[in-house]
């Protein structure tokens, strides 16, 4: 045996074993960097590998007949044996094996901490969960983006996981993108795929999480899709957990306990649950207002489905797109409530009823369960907007952006921070891409904050009218084109709009202003007195319906407004000086605004310059209201009366210098 070794080593097996196996490693790990870069398929890498290992005892063979000498390869003489190869070509040869398995070595960490570091914008413990496919129809969809929504809001719940959001996963549903162009495109370390295929009897879940920048599958596994809860939950929870070991990222004890904490309920509510996610994802209001019902009917003990039956109808009654009242949004939150008051579900749906101007210290409780809860975190934004403070605002939203940058509300919600701090730039860049996030069905309030920042954030009528020009079929412009040509002073083309909207009750005041304009008081002062009885009807309503004590104000404000382009000067202040003191202390900031920019229009109506003044110079002052700028002044017929005022040029320029 001893024999054996003493030749390995004076033929130079194990140096020139080494030497190869530097080499192999060496090129496997550059190959490992380069070839995801050219997208060249997996079985490259593996055909690379093959080659090599099958050399291996090639190269073996090759040593133990050949020797290496100072004079070259020569073959080996049993009778004329070559002395061991020694001296400083031995240990150049040995110097160069050592650099070879140092360089491999740093090739290797590169490729597994560097380029991973670099590659992934929201780092190395980053993921985002694509939908799931199916081979069904719309129902089996129904399921597959309930699951995909369940299966978010357990990885929300781990604190060392960055998870992208729903509304960005959703956007690459049936793209076609490879793994690696999506994972450049968002800036994540791992991708989740899965597909569920249905049978007569059956269903499976196969997920596979892929390594972004090598296409590696990292992670694995095929699930049978019960039809019970706990089945149901337990893949939910496998898939976050096995996400968490494969990009490294540790469980605490409260996390662990986060994650086994299984809803309780029956297995027919919480189908009719998960189909009510479906909907909601979908931002199909009304289905998922009637699946989340059939939940509770099964089991009135299911407090998510309570809550989601809140927020939902809660979103319905904001948008209009469910019939419903705030007695049946209360109800609902009102029984989430007592099943289960302390649950982030019952805590989400508690903000929204809330309001975003109360609300941030129930959604600050939702980030310590879900730290990346993407609702909550929006929600923050629009609550501390709505207060005014936008430094936290703005840290909210961004991160909302960050998390989830196709997120159409995100990007409007950032928008909305900068119009406010007359930074109308940055805000026109995220409306943009709002308005391309939004491009099937726009919403019309999108295109009237475009309008807005190009007309009064940036004084120029012509691009604001190209935005209306642009506006697609089916978007409602009316009220945008007769302001337009309020600015603009043609009356001609503001009276035929006006005409052409059938006798809208809140026509009374775009007549009033117009018959101000062209001097004619006392059709003025009619148009006015019309306007005064719809508000009046209005207040009534908004009374009876529980409206809030702001929106109360709000509309009472108006009424000021009425009476002075009516000429009852007394009445008007009065109501105004009401309105202004009953939200002097309300939270939200920014929408009490409202009121006292109506002030500044009741005086200014009035004729009582001074005053319209005094208030103006107060409201010219970011944060403030995005269409109260310098242009606006300028340029709107209200405030003609205030142009030949003493200190008018000097709370424009004041408020100039502020903008700039």
């Amino acid at each position: 045996m001893g024999t054996f070794l003493q030749e390995l080593s004076r033929r130079n097996v194990v140096r020139t074993t080494l030497a190869y196996l530097a080499v192999s490693w060496l090129v496997v790990q550059v190959a490992d960097i380069v070839l995801p870069t050219f997208d060249v398929a997996p079985w490259a890498m593996q055909a690379l590998i093959v080659v090599f290992s099958a050399g291996l005892p090639i190269v073996v063979i090759l040593a133990w007949v050949y020797d290496l000498t100072p004079e070259g390869m020569k073959r080996t003489d049993a009778e004329t044996r070559t002395a061991p190869l020694a001296g400083p070509l031995g240990r150049k040869i040995d110097f160069v094996i050592i650099g070879l398995l140092s360089l491999a070595l740093v090739a290797m960490l590169v490729n597994h901490y560097v380029i991973p570091a670099a590659s992934a914008r929201l780092g190395p413990r980053s993921v985002i969960v694509l939908p799931f496919s199916t081979n069904q129809d719309e129902e089996g969809s129904l399921l597959a983006d309930g699951l995909l929504g369940e299966v978010l809001t357990q990885l929300y719940k781990i604190d060392a996981l960055t998870t992208v959001g729903r509304a960005t996963a959703m956007q690459y549903r049936g793209s076609g993108q490879s793994v690696k162009a999506i994972a450049e495109e968002v800036g994540v370390a791992a991708v989740l795929s899965g597909i569920i295929i249905e049978a007569v009897d059956r269903a499976r879940l196969d997920v596979e999480l892929l390594e972004a920048h090598s296409g590696k599958v990292l992670w694995g596994d095929s699930f049978e899709l019960p039809h019970t809860v706990e089945g149901m939950f337990r893949i939910q929870t496998g898939i976050a957990t096995q996400i968490a070991i494969a990009l490294e990222a540790e469980l605490s004890p409260d996390e662990q306990r986060l994650l086994a904490d299984m809803p309780m309920t029956s297995d027919a509510a919480y189908d009719h649950y998960i189909r009510g996610e479906g909907f909601r994802m979908r931002f199909r209001l009304q289905e998922a207002v009637e699946a989340y019902e059939q939940a509770t009917k099964e089991d009135p003990g299911f407090a998510a489905a309570w809550a989601a039956l809140a927020g939902s109808r809660a979103d319905g009654l904001f948008t209009g797109l469910v019939d419903t009242t705030r007695a049946e949004v209360e109800f609902a939150l009102e029984r989430a409530r007592q099943l289960a008051p302390d649950a982030p579900d019952t805590l989400l749906a508690e903000a929204q009823v809330a309001g975003p101007e109360v609300s941030h210290e129930i959604l600050r409780r939702v980030l310590k369960l879900r730290p990346g809860d993407i609702e909550a975190l929006i929600g923050l934004a629009q609550g501390f907007t709505v207060q005014l403070r936008l430094e936290e605002a703005r840290e909210y939203a961004e991160r909302v952006v960050a998390l989830d940058p196709m997120h159409f509300m995100a990007n409007f919600q950032l928008s909305l921070v900068y119009a406010i701090d007359w930074n109308f730039s940055e805000a026109r860049r995220f409306l943009d891409r709002a308005l391309a996030l939004e491009a099937e069905s726009p919403h019309p309030w999108l295109f009237y904050a475009h309008f807005n920042v190009y007309l009064w954030g940036l004084g120029d009528p012509a691009a604001a009218k190209q935005i209306l020009e642009d506006a697609p079929p089916g978007i409602y412009t009316t009220y945008m084109d007769i302001e337009l040509a309020y600015v603009n002073r043609d009356l001609e083309t503001m009276r035929a709009l006006l005409d052409a909207t059938d006798g809208n009750d809140g026509n009374g005041y775009w007549y009033a202003r117009l018959h101000r304009l062209a001097g004619d008081i006392e059709l003025q002062e009619q148009y006015a007195e019309s306007w005064r009885v719809a508000i009046e009807d209005e207040l009534e309503s908004l009374l009876s319906r529980g409206a809030s004590s702001l929106d109360v104000e709000h509309e009472r404000s108006y009424l000021a407004v009425a009476h002075a382009l009516a000429g009852n000067e007394a009445e008007a202040i009065r109501i105004i000086t009401l309105a202004v003191e009953r939200t002097a202390a309300n939270p939200d900031r920014f929408n009490a605004l409202n009121v006292n920019w109506n002030e500044v229009l009741t005086y200014t109506f009035l004729g009582q310059s001074d005053v319209a003044i005094e208030r103006l110079r107060v409201l010219l002052s970011p944060p403030t209201r995005p269409e109260l700028t310098p242009y606006r002044l300028r340029m709107d017929p209200d405030f003609d009366a205030l142009r030949d005022h003493p200190d008018f040029d000097a709370v424009l320029a004041e408020a100039q210098a502020r903008m700039n």
